[in-house]
């Protein structure tokens, strides 16, 4: 029967202590006397030996493992702690009772986990070379005699220790994939629920046991050419592995490009996947031409929030990253104009590091940093009296521009032009919600990353917040230039109860300060706020 102890109950058991952590000699046990029982207790996970032993006065220990309780830290010796929920440890470590061993390892570099722990398992050299554990074979050399017993609590507690478990049933499950006859080593590499276990070579006939469930996997074709390959498969192989989000990624919508299939009851035959011959020619409509036509559909399905099929995604996605944006209509624009993928404007010099979007008044910029910007695609999120405006910005040059107002409160914008600087003109205020900032042109073009600084136009208190409150509430003020600043707390009779700043204040759209009503009585005050040859009040309830 197995009995798996999780790293938790380890930890708060009072039972069951640690013997492997910092390398001070291990206790005695002998063949004869009364009869002793040795406990290997193995964690399966991040508990390691620097948090269970940490080394004493380590700052950068300290700052890593914060969440240490390090005013409870027991002391062990005089270069090492002990975790404080190692109680009963301590307890036998004072009687010479426990000891421990501080940083071991094993020489395996691969990345499978079930790999690794087959090793520390077996003490072998090679995953599943050696069918015996090391410490049955050391019993045997020591000549001790002894029952072994291996719990696991996924069936809950060992009662009993007599009992039979379940075991699910495994089925065969047998890789057929062609195409890989020039690899020296195949290796097909799996997980699942994001934990790396198994995996199927030529040693076990391409073959693999597993019970019902979805799997992902990769192939690894491996370069044998070099001796000691087998060592790290994964840094002598090239991976095999489906385009991201395509026909053949088992899981489109995440992150990985995995193949991948299901056991469901029965043996089963994996042969490999073939992704349909994408074509990434910007022809979006399938008209046979590359043109306006389909800059226009691109981007209305862009800002439509529309989905795309299949076809244009293989179309479309000029820049192959497995999204459609306005990088790719930069790179479909430099397509049509100069006919082919290439830079279409020598006057282009250099591409952006980042860029900068100002939200200044009525005016909506965008600035590169080190270089040019050549696409924006931004969502703003509005009120009902927004406006937006481009028939008196600067639109000289300009390849395309599109704006969509999506309902009353959202309105998306895509603009293509080299240099692009002065974006639009609006009205109300807005947040921008979304930003992509390309820089380059043609199959230079790229994403950089953007900031957004809004710069306010006049002065203004904003609401405090909370209101009504108790004892302390924050006041916010935008303030469009750099100047002296006065904020005052009166109350209903007309006599100041704070003064909370009175100094030059540099222009930000974001100036906040707190209010502390802690000694004044519960009642209705005024704040007096003036700056740059205005004054703005607001009431105030302090409520206790």
């Amino acid at each position: 029967m197995k009995l798996k102890i999780n790293r938790r109950d380890f930890l708060k058991s009072t039972a069951i202590t640690s013997l492997y952590f910092a390398g001070f000699g291990l206790p005695s046990f002998a063949n004869s006397g009364p009869k002793k029982n040795l406990v290997i207790i193995m964690l399966e996970g991040g508990m390691d030996g620097l948090c269970a032993i940490p080394v004493k006065g380590d700052k950068k220990f300290e700052k890593l493992r914060s969440k240490i309780n390090l005013d409870k830290i027991l002391s062990l010796t005089s270069d090492f702690d002990l975790h404080p929920a190692l109680q009963t440890f301590k307890s036998l470590w004072d009687k010479n009772l426990a000891s421990a061993v501080h940083a071991t390892s094993i020489p395996y570099t691969g990345r499978s986990h079930f790999d690794g722990q087959n090793l520390m398992q077996s003490g072998g050299k090679i995953p599943y070379a050696v069918k015996t554990g090391w410490l049955g074979r050391g019993m045997k050399l020591a000549g001790l005699t002894g029952n072994g017993l291996s719990a696991n609590d996924t069936y809950g507690s060992c009662l009993t220790c007599d009992e039979q478990l379940p075991q699910e049933e495994e089925y065969v499950v047998t890789f057929d994939i062609d195409g890989l006859d020039d690899c020296g080593f195949v290796s097909v590499t799996g997980s699942w629920d994001n934990f790396s276990g198994w995996g199927a070579t030529p040693d076990n006939y391409m073959t693999i046991n597993l019970i019902n469930g979805d799997y992902e996997y990769v192939v690894l074709c491996v370069d044998t050419s070099s001796d000691g390959w087998w060592n790290d498969i994964w840094s002598n192989s090239t991976v095999v592995s489906p385009t991201l989000g395509g026909d053949c990624d088992f899981i489109p919508d995440d992150e990985f490009a995995n193949y991948g299939f299901t056991v469901s009851g029965s043996d089963l035959i994996v042969s490999s996947c073939v992704e349909s011959e994408c074509t990434y020619n910007g022809d979006a409509n399938g008209d046979g031409l590359v043109n306006v036509t389909d800059v226009v559909l691109t981007v209305g399905l862009i800002i439509n929030g529309s989905t795309f099929t299949s076809d244009q995604l293989c179309t479309s996605d000029l820049n192959q990253d497995g999204l459609i944006n306005v990088t790719d209509i930069v790179f479909l624009v430099g397509l049509i104009i100069n006919g082919t993928a290439s830079n279409y404007n020598d006057d282009f010099i250099d591409i952006a590091s980042e860029a900068i979007i100002e939200v200044d008044g009525n005016n909506l910029n965008v600035i590169g940093i080190g270089g040019s910007v050549s696409g924006v695609e931004l969502t703003l999120n509005h009120d009902n009296n927004f406006k937006i405006e481009l028939e008196n910005v600067d639109i000289s040059n300009l390849e395309f521009a599109s704006v969509k107002k999506i309902n009353s409160n959202i309105t998306k914008l895509l603009f293509v032009k080299n240099g692009l600087e002065r974006i639009a003109l609006t009205k109300g205020d807005y947040e921008i919600t979304n930003a992509i900032v390309v820089s380059g042109n043609g199959n230079n073009a790229k994403e950089i990353h953007s900031n957004i600084m809004y710069f306010p136009t006049e002065f203004k208190l904003k609401s405090a917040y909370p209101n009504p409150f108790n004892p302390i509430t924050t006041l916010e003020m935008e303030i469009p230039q750099t100047g002296f600043v006065s904020v005052k707390v009166f109350n209903l009779v007309g006599q100041e109860v704070a003064s909370l700043v009175n100094t030059v204040v540099e222009a930000t759209s974001s100036y906040q300060l707190q209010f502390d009503a802690a000694n004044l009585a519960s009642g209705i005050y005024i704040v007096r706020a003036e700056a740059l040859g205005s004054v703005q009040t607001q009431k105030l309830m302090l409520l206790k």
